[in-house]
């Protein structure tokens, strides 16, 4: 993903800045620059620092924006147990960028060991 507004490197450097989608900065702030604005958010106020270049038409991920932080009922270490444990765990897709040559084989037959060490629990 690149940014078509806003510093690459120091987007999301930060707590509470956020990198949206081109269609939300459209939806919320229509033609004004959005950069420096701060959105409100029931878990704080975020910063815009960037707006994302269209994703591509056979994209998986979709999203509206992205922040630096976590939201704060988690920042803690119990709520993140809490939040680990929880049934009611939103589902999760997670890319992996390999090296060239790496054998992408082994490494799958891996991960649901290394899955099971983060979320024991896990169905």
């Amino acid at each position: 993903m690149k940014l078509g507004r806003g510093n690459q490197q120091t987007a999301l450097t930060e707590p509470n800045n956020v990198v949206l989608n081109p269609d939300i900065a459209r939806e919320f702030f229509g033609d004004e620059d959005p950069l420096g604005k701060v959105m409100h958010g029931q878990d704080g106020d975020y910063t815009v620092t960037g707006i994302l270049e269209p994703l591509p038409a056979n994209s998986m991920i979709r999203f509206n924006f992205i922040t630096g932080s976590i939201p704060t009922n988690i920042r803690n270490r119990a709520s993140w147990d809490d939040f680990r444990q929880s049934r009611r765990r939103r589902q999760t897709v997670t890319f992996i960028r390999l090296r060239e040559g790496t054998d992408a084989s082994a490494l799958e037959t891996k991960l649901p060991r290394f899955a099971a060490t983060i979320l024991p629990d896990a169905d």
